[in-house]
């Protein structure tokens, strides 16, 4: 604790103060960068085309014209440079540097300025590694050519990665997501993204992989001849990858996006348009002002989790937080797209959009609902999805009646409490159906993992005991993480196979069976002392059988077979060897 900053040491002890964490749990943002910049010099040593054996760092302090002396790195940069050759400070020298660090904000003349004689301190070869307060702030701000790509480019810098840290990372200084950009007299078409996801730093591999793929891709750009389009994908934030920039509107956008891809839903097969498309006209009510209600139209929110209603007095915020939008009638029904824009599906395209620019309040414009894409079946559809909606809608009135009743007569009133019992019962079911939907839909990540089978080889319909490891090792993954969901009879991409062949094939089509050797594995491989935090149950989803294995945190370490011990690395199980096992131990478990 003696090398945190003493605002960060305060903020700790009101939360202590608080109940909220002890003093001793307080992160430490400068040691996390100060081993990021180990594993980047320890990798750039091993480039043999980009190599600087010994590098010149230059730290940069956080600008005076912030109007506060709290820095989050630290005064100096003696934390955030501790163990690495000697490094100047900003003023000692005007000389080119190999790698310039510091944090960065960007956003009066001044400061601005002063940003741009800093990057022009960058060698030829070297590396700007700048600390910023959040992505819009730095990438999405179009005033006064503010946009950091404009005004490095005119420098004759480019942005190379970018890399998201961890969601508390400003602690108290800033309410932004903290972004490392890293930049370069390279220009690469595409750039790397990234996510630092905890504070295990690299005890689970991350900053290895994350350097090598800056580094290649660097690598590649500088090589004539090579194009790196080819490398247009990131599938996940933990190993990165390479993205368009005009594509990119920072990493909730980017999460966002990437559960929609995992979306299974009837509307998906419609045909899609552009709410533009499909719109005569939209309103915004100014401050205080109230709508005129119209026919064929329908309300949005602009800000917040309300519903999008078809009725003015149904409306949860103020007009002025809303859009009145009024729809072609002859394409779509408003009662329609408010169905839409209320499903999950939904709910996730316009969070989509609300993310674009990363706000600390995300909201609507008139040219990103303009921008929404919605799936429009023909008018013969529309019309029987309202009907069957509002069927729905007449049920839950009906159930509040119910309840209404009982909480008046909670003695004499049996029947009705029969019928709600009855409800309940189907409720559940479907409840429990949507939650692994929705799991599926968010796609895998450090708490969630497919497997299409827990024994059989789908190629040489074989039983084969190193797919069982593959899922025993998911796991004690999630048992020595943060728990999670192991999903067995999905493959992949989300298309939901069952388990239904696998059971016939081997256990005589009982579920009982699978069960029981699925509890035999975890006992002989794992540990019969770990069973209350392991829970597999079988569920009916979309007329097949899939095995959800719910895992939650173990307070003591887990090994597999005793020997091998393993991590979540994001959508990823790792094996953790020699010291890492040990360092990983000393940070999770008590």
């Amino acid at each position: 604790m003696d090398t945190a900053p003493q605002w960060q040491i305060d903020y700790a002890r009101e939360q202590e103060r608080r109940g909220e964490r002890t003093l001793e749990q307080v992160r430490e943002p400068a040691k996390l960068l100060n081993s990021f910049l180990q594993v980047l010099l320890r990798v750039w040593k091993e480039q043999d085309e980009i190599r600087v054996d010994d590098p010149k760092i230059l730290f940069v302090e956080a600008p005076p014209s912030l109007g506060r002396r709290e820095s989050v790195l630290g005064g100096g940069g003696s934390t955030l440079l501790d163990g690495i050759q000697k490094y100047r400070r900003e003023g000692e020298t005007e000389k080119k540097q190999d790698i310039v660090i510091g944090e960065i904000v960007i956003g009066s003349t001044h400061s601005t300025e002063g940003f741009i004689k800093v990057v022009n301190r960058i060698s030829n070869n070297g590396l700007g590694i700048f600390l910023f307060h959040g992505y819009s702030l730095v990438f999405e701000n179009q005033k006064k050519n503010q946009n950091l790509r404009t005004l490095l480019s005119k420098e004759d810098v480019f942005v190379n990665a970018i890399l998201n840290l961890p969601e508390d990372f400003l602690g108290r200084i800033s309410s932004s997501n903290a972004i490392l950009v890293i930049v370069s007299k390279t220009k690469t078409d595409l750039e790397y993204i990234a996510e630092f996801e905890d504070w295990n730093g690299n005890s689970t591999g991350q900053f290895d992989a994350v350097v090598s793929n800056l580094f290649k891709l660097i690598t590649d750009s500088k090589n004539s001849g090579v194009t790196v389009e080819s490398r247009d994908q990131c599938d996940d934030l933990w190993t990165g990858g390479c993205i368009d920039p005009e594509q990119f509107h920072g990493f909730q956008h980017w999460t966002l996006q990437k559960a929609l891809d995992y979306f299974e839903s009837d509307f998906l097969n419609f045909k899609r348009h552009k709410l533009k498309e499909v719109v005569k006209d939209i309103r915004l009510a100014r401050y205080n002002q109230k709508f005129t209600a119209r026919e064929n139209t329908f309300y949005m929110p602009l800000i917040g989790p309300s519903a999008c209603v078809t009725k003015i007095n149904t409306i949860a915020i103020k007009h002025q937080n809303c859009a009145q939008i009024l729809v072609n009638e002859e394409i779509v029904l408003p009662e329609y797209l408010t169905a839409f824009l209320n499903s999950d599906i939904g709910e996730v395209i316009l969070a989509t959009e609300k993310s674009k620019g990363e706000r600390l309040i995300p909201k609507l414009n008139k040219i990103k609902i303009k921008n929404i894409e919605i799936a429009i079946p023909p008018m013969k559809v529309q019309k029987e999805i309202v009907v069957r909606l509002s069927k729905v809608s007449l049920i839950m009135q009906k159930v509040g009646g119910l309840l209404k009743n009982i909480s008046i007569n909670p003695v004499s009133s049996d029947d009705d409490v029969e019928k709600v019992e009855s409800i309940l019962e189907i409720v559940e079911g479907l409840t429990e159906q949507e939650r692994i939907h929705k799991l599926i839909r968010n796609g895998e990540s450090k708490v969630v993992e497919f497997k299409e089978t827990l024994s059989l080889d789908v190629k040489k319909q074989t039983k084969e005991h190193y797919i069982e490891d593959e899922a025993l090792k998911t796991v004690v993954a999630f048992l020595n993480s943060d728990g999670g969901d192991l999903l067995i009879g999905v493959k992949d991409d989300g298309s939901i196979t069952g388990t239904e062949k696998e059971m016939k094939k081997f256990y005589n089509a009982t579920p009982d069976k699978y069960l029981l050797h699925l509890n035999n594995l975890i006992k002989h491989k794992i540990g019969e002392q770990y069973y209350p935090l392991v829970n597999p149950v079988l569920l009916r989803v979309d007329r097949n059988t899939v095995c959800n294995i719910r895992c939650s945190r173990s307070k003591k370490e887990v090994f597999y077979k005793d020997k091998e011990f393993y991590v979540r690395t994001n959508p990823a199980t790792g094996l953790l060897e020699g010291r890492k096992v040990y360092e990983y131990i000393q940070n999770n478990f008590s």
